[in-house]
Order: C-alpha cells, then sequence, then structure tokens
C-alpha cells in the first residue's frame, strides 16, 4: 500500500462538527470524528481512536463537504498495519480472521460442496454465480453457534429461491472468504491475496454475474476489488436487487401462507454505501400478506447494529443495538429483515444476553432477508 492518503480525504473539512452530531457512538463517550480529523490534520498522524470507528458512514451521509469518512479511517488501519503499530484484540478470539488467512493460502483448498444437500441443484459453468460468502462458518463458532441458529439456512435459502425462478447457480467449491473484514482490519496483504484467489476462480467459471446475499461481501466485490486490482469481468448484484428486478421482469406475485408485519434494517453497506434501499423494501410489498412498517431511522439514516470486521463488541455497540431493537419493536412489526449476516448474529447475541441476565426480552424476531422469503413460500 505504502502511502496514508488521509490528508487529501479530509482536506476539505472545516471543523462544523455535524460528524460528531450524528456519530453513533458520540452518544456514549468521547468519541468524535471532528476531533480525529483535526489531529490528524495537525500532525498527520492515525489516533487510536481509528479502531472503535463503526465506519458505518453515517457521518459521511450528513457531511456538507462530502467527506467519506470511513474512507480516512481504512487509509489510516491500512497504515498502521503497515508500520507494525498496535490494534484491538478482535472479538470472538480471532477466529474469524484465522479462517480468512487459512483461505489465503492457495495450496489449502475449501470444500465448500461438503453442507450443500442433494435437491439442492446448482452447476459448475453457466452465466450466474451464487458467492456464499462465510456465513456458513459462524456455526463453528461457539459464541455465535451458541445462538441456536443454523446459519448454513441462509446460502439454503438463495439457492432454492433461485431454483423457484427456474435458476440453477454456480457454487464454487474453492470459494474464500471475499477479505471484508482482513481489509477494514488493516490487512492488506490477506485481503489481497483472498480478492485474487477468489477473481481467478470465479472467471474460470465463466459468471457473467456474481450474486450476493451478504452485505459485506456485495461492497467488497463492488468497490474494494475494483478499486485495488481494476475493473472486474463479471457484473455483481446483491440477491435483493436481483430478486426485486426478476420479479418486475416475470410479473410474479409472492404469496405468503399468513399475514405478517415486518421492518427492515438498512445494513451500513448496503445502505448508506451502496445506495440499496428501494430493492429489498419492493421485494417485501411484493409479498401478498406482508406488510412493510418503517422504523424511526431508515434508510440513510437507519441506525448501524454497532459493530464492525468483528470488531469493538463492547458495551457501546450493545447500547446502540438495544436502541435499533426498540425502534423495531416500536413499530409493533413481527420480523426485524436485514441483509446483512452480522447485524443479525448480532441483534439476537443481545436479545439473548439481555434474556439471560434478566434486563429486557425483545419480542420482535430477527430474521435474514432470504430466510423469511424462503419460509414465507414454503421452500425451507
Amino acid at each position: 500500500m505504502g502511502q496514508l492518503q488521509g490528508f487529501d480525504i479530509l482536506k476539505s473539512c472545516y471543523q462544523c462538527g455535524k460528524c460528531t452530531g450524528f456519530c453513533p457512538l458520540s452518544m456514549f463517550g468521547n468519541f468524535s470524528p471532528r476531533i480525529i480529523a483535526r489531529d490528524f490534520l495537525i500532525d498527520s498522524k492515525p489516533s487510536q481512536k481509528i479502531w472503535k470507528c463503526l465506519t458505518c458512514d453515517l457521518c459521511s451521509t450528513n457531511c456538507p463537504m462530502d467527506i467519506k469518512f470511513s474512507e480516512f479511517i481504512l487509509s489510516c488501519r491500512l497504515h498502521s498495519n503497515e508500520l507494525g503499530l498496535e490494534k484491538p484484540e478482535e472479538a470472538h478470539s480471532c477466529y474469524f480472521s484465522s479462517i480468512s488467512k487459512f483461505m489465503s493460502h492457495e495450496v489449502l483448498q475449501p470444500k465448500r460442496h461438503v453442507d450443500i444437500s442433494s435437491d439442492i441443484k446448482h452447476v459448475k459453468t453457466g452465466d450466474i454465480l451464487f458467492f456464499r460468502g462465510c456465513v456458513p462458518f459462524f456455526n463453528l463458532e461457539s459464541h455465535v453457534s451458541g445462538l441456536e441458529k443454523d446459519y448454513t439456512i441462509f446460502s439454503r435459502s438463495v439457492v432454492r429461491l433461485l431454483n423457484y425462478l427456474d435458476i440453477k447457480p454456480i457454487l464454487l467449491e474453492n470459494e474464500r472468504c471475499c477479505g471484508h473484514d482482513a481489509l477494514w482490519q488493516g490487512d492488506f496483504t490477506t485481503f489481497e491475496r483472498l480478492a485474487r484467489l477468489n477473481i481467478d476462480s470465479i472467471e474460470k467459471t465463466g459468471a457473467k454475474l456474481v450474486i450476493f446475499n451478504c452485505a459485506e461481501g456485495y461492497r467488497t466485490f463492488k468497490i474494494d476489488y475494483p478499486n485495488y486490482f481494476g475493473k472486474l469481468n463479471f457484473q455483481v448484484i446483491s440477491f435483493p436487487e436481483f430478486l426485486d428486478r426478476t420479479l418486475k421482469e416475470s410479473g410474479k406475485v409472492l404469496r405468503s401462507f399468513r399475514d405478517i408485519s415486518v421492518t427492515y434494517h438498512d445494513p451500513c453497506r448496503l445502505g448508506r454505501q451502496l445506495k440499496v434501499f428501494d430493492a429489498p423494501r419492493d421485494v417485501l410489498k411484493n409479498i401478498d400478506g406482508v406488510k412493510l412498517l418503517e422504523m424511526e431511522n431508515n434508510r440513510e439514516q437507519a441506525s448501524c447494529c454497532g459493530v464492525n470486521s468483528w470488531l469493538n463488541c463492547n458495551q457501546e455497540s450493545k447500547a446502540l443495538r438495544k436502541m435499533r431493537l426498540q425502534e423495531a419493536e416500536d413499530t409493533g412489526s413481527d420480523y426485524l429483515i436485514t441483509t446483512c449476516p452480522k447485524c443479525q448474529v448480532h441483534f439476537n447475541c443481545l436479545k439473548k444476553e439481555l434474556v439471560k441476565e434478566n434486563k429486557q426480552e425483545f419480542k420482535i424476531e430477527i430474521k435474514d432477508f432470504a430466510v423469511f422469503i424462503a419460509e414465507a413460500l414454503n421452500l425451507i
């Protein structure tokens, strides 16, 4: 990487403080994007507070100078890692970053087909590829699996829905982690290895379109791969966008088997950073029997789940999650729907923790977007 580009990103900052006013973390302590920016502009040295930032871009969305604060944070993290500076310990005992590092070595070949049931229809070559991501590995980590959720159902639901639409997607046997967390933890070496292995594997299948059910994976392929490695030889799309487009082209109407009210949580990566707001909502509204209710903070102003790249799962992040769950509960919805696996993990984790501590019980159920639709259609 070599060069810290933070000054170029921040040079138009005139210290109005609006970023801090909108920053979720500023509600719970002395974290201030404005002060981090001021200090950097004075001495060009990254603060240790760069590791606390959620990179949610709520500050950027409301910045009058359109400064992309998450890009500044990423630049600082990459530079800090190059210099060997100390960074905070990752949550979950570094389990997920270890998996990524294992996958980044070409000699180790993943066997990702072991959990695919025989009734799933998929192919080895074709036009459409579904990138499953790391969600199935959530089942192997004791804390996440302790939530009594089967995370392999996420990808199964997507493939069953694609099969429902008469599509047999490519599923890579040697698919690697996309590298999102490695990049945002400042580990460019691991990120680059993963990216080049994934790009090469996808190109060998001849796929023209790659679908993602993970907001972070989609962002990584849509923004970060082209930014660092040049234009891709295939198109990428999120599953909500693909499903919305396909349904509108076919004229199909999805029907639920009971009346349900839902609210939708915009993940930071898919919403603010990729501007995908309408597609998931349009699909949910397309389901006969489903009523969509909006939370107070939605779309560009949606609240963050409180954690990024498995960093800083602390009291501040839990407070943010609690506020968001209360927002969802206040809508009176049966389900909180999200298109980010980590958001679901973090919301479910807090729900269980609050019940265990006898503090509060949220009745609303958290569901993955694809899982919710597949269940509504009795496909899983």
